[in-house]
């Protein structure tokens, strides 16, 4: 029998990546058979009496009987047999609103912001606001889904006016600097917001197959790949169908993360989309994702599942395709890191106001930028 690959995800809410109801979204992927899943799945039903005939984690994680249950999918498919990514929801979408509403402006020369990780100071900063649940913070993104959402038809006068009496400078500026650009982001998007794959263009499901993907394609050659319907997949085929019939692999160096992150596949055909009922190898997905949502959200509990399948992640790297927030460390200014990236966001938000090209000079402006805080650190 041939081996698949069967995905699924938990934690879905589109584009609102705000829920507080659902603050994590886990992706999962699963290798086998048909036959063995088909097999595996029923054993599971049959064993734990599970009602309905069909594993669906989130109503097994609500007793305890359900856990052994997922906790004995977990144990049969842990050896290499599954990936995981997991998202934490603020995290990604302040990264998503460095990408959308920094990056436009500073494209042209964005290695030299990208070296100087101001793209990690940003996105920890936005990130530490909404994870202290500060209220500007969470009135920004909602500015931002309300682009997102409405497209070009948003009225643009009101949406991220800069504060008053600031108590969170750092938001101050990143609200200014978004004021001045906000129409560059919504221009550039013009007809692409609210309309087939630009419909879902917060959503993390795209993002979190087509990296698990890439990681398979690192051991397996074609991959036939099966997925519960989506309508975010549905309206992205065309990302993953330019990986059919791809033979050469191609990767991305993180210099300064020391990794190697892979960008190509080969697809055997297009994705099919399946009901659950009938593919019991997605059955098998939506375990893993939903242990691993229940896992994140709970090892601090000291949930004894929790704690078990988490440690999974720390004993096997390879499994796990991750958009987590660190511990902020980027966005402070104690460091000198962090000191000259918040010189560099001042900048920026100046010319801004002045109506100056933002790139123009930027090289140079940074280099004076870096002399004064080095002399400043002698003194």
């Amino acid at each position: 029998m041939e081996l698949k690959i069967f995905c699924d995800e938990s934690g879905f809410t589109g584009n609102r990546l705000l829920d507080k109801e659902q603050p994590i979204f886990t992706y999962a992927s699963v290798l086998s058979t048909d036959e063995d899943a088909k097999n595996f799945v029923n054993y599971i039903i049959d064993k734990y009496n599970i009602q309905n005939g069909e594993i669906k984690s989130n109503k097994l994680l609500q007793y305890e009987n359900g856990k052994k249950a997922l906790d004995e999918i977990f144990e049969y498919l842990k050896d290499g047999r599954f990936k995981i990514c997991i998202c934490d929801k603020k995290y990604s979408i302040a990264g998503k609103f460095f990408e959308y509403i920094f990056e436009p402006s500073l494209a042209n020369k964005n290695s030299i912001f990208y070296n100087l990780d101001f793209h990690r100071f940003i996105t920890d900063g936005l990130h530490l606001a909404l994870t202290l649940e500060d209220k500007p913070a969470e009135d920004l993104f909602d500015e931002f889904y309300t682009i997102v959402k409405e497209g070009v038809e948003t009225p643009t006068m009101d949406l991220f006016q800069p504060l008053s009496n600031s108590t969170h400078p750092l938001l101050d500026q990143i609200k200014t600097f978004s004021y001045y650009h906000k129409n560059s982001f919504i221009n550039e998007m013009d007809g692409y917001l609210g309309n087939g794959s630009g419909k879902w263009l917060l959503d993390l499901t795209t993002t979190c197959l087509f990296s698990s993907l890439a990681q398979w394609g690192e051991k397996i050659n074609s991959l036939d790949v099966y997925c519960d319907d989506s309508k975010p997949l549905n309206a992205n085929q065309d990302i993953f169908n330019a990986m059919i019939g791809r033979i050469e692999k191609k990767s991305q160096i993180h210099e300064k993360l020391e990794i190697e992150q892979p960008i190509t596949f080969n697809l055997k055909q297009p994705i099919s989309m399946i009901d659950s009922k009938i593919a019991h190898g997605i059955q098998l997905a939506d375990a893993i994702a939903g242990i691993f949502n229940f896992a994140y959200k709970n090892v601090k509990k000291d949930d004894p599942y929790a704690k078990k399948w988490m440690q999974k992640i720390l004993d096997d790297k390879s499994a796990l395709v991750t958009f987590l927030g660190g511990d902020f460390s980027n966005a402070s200014i104690l460091t000198f890191e962090g000191k000259r990236n918040w010189y560099i966001l001042n900048l920026l938000t100046d010319k801004s106001k002045e109506k100056l090209n933002l790139i123009d000079g930027i090289e140079n402006e940074i280099l004076e930028i870096d002399r004064y805080l080095r002399l400043e650190s002698m003194l």
